[in-house]
């Protein structure tokens, strides 16, 4: 029989074995906090896109729990969500709050490269989980975690509590920082920015990190870690791995169906040949490069008797429709599958370079400057944000 002691020590060798944990304090932490205390309860999502209920009751909980995978613990900013999926069966919905799958977790701890006696804010409490191991590593009295959602926070304030873990818990924005408990020696994000909040620079101490995904609705999973020098920026390099979170809750993505259903009835625009086709935004390196250049752009794929059809959709009803038949169909004020085009170009002219390749620059005043391996060399197709 599966005990929490036994899961957790097969999670821990298996994080171990794929190289997501590489240090022994990380390997401590992970080893003594129990994931199971902060996933008392969670969805999985079952055919039809709606959500399953889980929790103690369920055979197998105990195993998903420790099974490497993100697991959803909110839906539509819903608590009642969840109640609802237990009494009358699985439920549509799109998540607003999940506990990250363990890898990446551990990844980017090991990336934030915490010593002894820093001070680390933690943007995105969710369920309280990765406070836990930021607590039991460097200690509670250093760790400052901000969640927006107040009933998610109070959950996760529970679950720590009943591990005696106590960090300091905010509630709101986490755009903000938490000025009152700065300067930090680490940031790290658990949710998705769109870009990088000027209070966290003013709030790390000169040499200190910053790490986060900066979400697209393209995807590309970008982990910029970044160095805060003296002069109030910050600067550095995009991680080799992929890692994503759920978009910050002051963002809003573009009504795909609205859209859809508009851009499908548009007559007229633009059909053409195209030799790319919609794979190319899954190539690790040009996927991320594509979403960082092109923001506010969110990809459907629509599955017909024929095949697989793949669009490419804004806000400002622009749209790129790539048929069966190798062609592309664009409409709407801008080009975008051209855009994609161009990118994909001028990425090839540069070497095909890597994701950690590319490095990011943060003004003092927010501004956004993105670079191929040195500062110095800017590069234009991805314009300053």
């Amino acid at each position: 029989m599966t005990t929490p002691e036994g899961a957790r020590a097969e999670l821990v060798a298996s994080l171990t074995g794929a190289g997501s944990l590489r240090t022994d304090a990380w390997t401590r932490a992970f080893a003594a906090v129990p994931r199971e205390v902060f996933l008392p309860r969670f969805f999985r999502q079952g055919g039809n896109s709606r959500w399953e209920a889980i929790d103690a009751a369920h055979p197998d909980w105990l195993t998903l729990v420790y099974q490497d995978r993100t697991w959803v613990t909110q839906l539509n900013n819903d608590p009642a969500a969840w109640t609802s999926a237990r009494l009358s069966g699985p439920v549509p919905g799109y998540p607003t709050s999940s506990s990250t799958q363990p890898s990446l977790m551990a990844y980017m701890l090991e990336a934030l490269d915490v010593s002894d006696g820093h001070r680390v804010m933690e943007l995105g409490t969710g369920t309280g989980y990765n406070a836990a191991l930021l607590s039991q590593r460097l200690g509670e009295d250093h760790i400052v975690s901000a969640e927006y959602d107040p009933i998610v926070a109070e959950d996760a304030r529970r679950a720590l509590d009943r591990l005696g873990y106590r960090p300091a818990l905010h509630i709101g924005d986490g755009a903000a920082g938490a000025p009152d408990a700065a300067p930090f020696d680490r940031i790290i994000a658990t949710y998705g920015p769109t870009t990088i909040a000027p209070a966290w620079i003013t709030q790390t101490r000169p040499g200190g990190k910053i790490l986060a995904n900066l979400y697209r609705d393209l995807g590309g999973g970008a982990l910029i870690l970044l160095t805060v020098n003296d002069n109030g920026t910050a600067s550095g390099h995009f991680l080799p791995e992929y890692g994503g979170f759920m978009a910050t809750r002051q963002h809003t993505s573009p009504q795909t169906t609205i859209l859809l259903n508009h851009a499908s009835k548009t007559t007229g625009g633009q059909t053409r040949p195209t030799a790319l086709q919609a794979a190319v935004l899954d190539h690790d390196d040009f996927g991320m490069l594509a979403a960082l250049a092109l923001p506010g752009i969110a990809p459907v794929t629509l599955f017909t008797d024929e095949g697989d059809e793949f669009w490419l959709l804004a806000d400002d009803s622009s749209a790129a429709r790539l048929a069966l038949d190798g062609t592309v169909t664009e409409t709407g004020p801008r080009r975008l599958w051209a855009a994609i085009e161009t990118l994909h170009t001028h990425w090839q002219e540069l070497g095909r370079p890597a994701r950690e390749r590319i490095g990011l620059t943060v003004g003092s005043t927010g501004e956004h400057t993105y670079w191929l391996d040195e500062p110095t060399t800017a590069l234009p197709a991805l314009s300053t944000r």
